[in-house]
């Protein structure tokens, strides 16, 4: 189940990341950040048929005091193959 936030800069991107790693049990399966002219699209998508709709709201809880919503961005974000250089992370560490 994806969900998608513009922050400000990819240093805010990597913050709310953080904070939604640090501050919930429940991880997400995966991040893509991608840097734009305007700031940056944090991406992530979490997994399992009961859990992950439960999950991606805690995580929006904290993401919506540092991003903001970005309902345009396509929902295969995070699994697509990245085009140029790009930050993925999964639980098994950045790639």
């Amino acid at each position: 189940m994806p969900s998608a936030w513009r922050c400000s800069s990819v240093a805010n991107a990597v913050s709310a990341l953080q904070r939604v790693c640090e501050q919930t049990a429940s991880r997400p399966r995966g991040a893509r950040i991608h840097a734009g002219p305007d700031g940056a699209i944090l991406g992530m998508t979490w997994e399992g048929l009961e859990s992950a709709a439960l999950e991606r709201e805690r995580a929006a809880r904290i993401l919506r005091e540092i991003c903001s919503p970005a309902p345009e961005v396509p929902p295969n974000f995070v699994r697509e193959p990245p085009e140029g250089i790009r930050w993925r992370w999964t639980r098994a560490g950045p790639i």
